[in-house]
């Protein structure tokens, strides 16, 4: 009977490690998930801001006349 107590607080001892380790893991996948989720909105951000300034620059550029009577011939 002792041995077999013993055994089972090994195995207790095991377990708890491997669970300490499974956190461990967990806390750094959560950690490298947000640092996605920040660098993903901040790309997002980035390509906003660009759409912003392209649709700006298109702006200022004038239309060619819809007669071309401009052209030549």
């Amino acid at each position: 009977m002792h041995s077999e107590l013993d055994l089972l607080r090994q195995e207790n001892a095991k377990l708890l490690a491997e669970n300490a380790k499974i956190k461990a893991e967990n806390v750094k996948l959560r950690q490298t998930m947000e640092e996605k989720v920040v660098r993903l909105i901040k790309l997002e951000q980035s390509d906003k801001e660009k759409e912003i300034q392209i649709t700006s620059q298109l702006s200022d550029i004038p239309l060619p006349d819809e007669d071309h009577s401009h052209l030549p011939r």
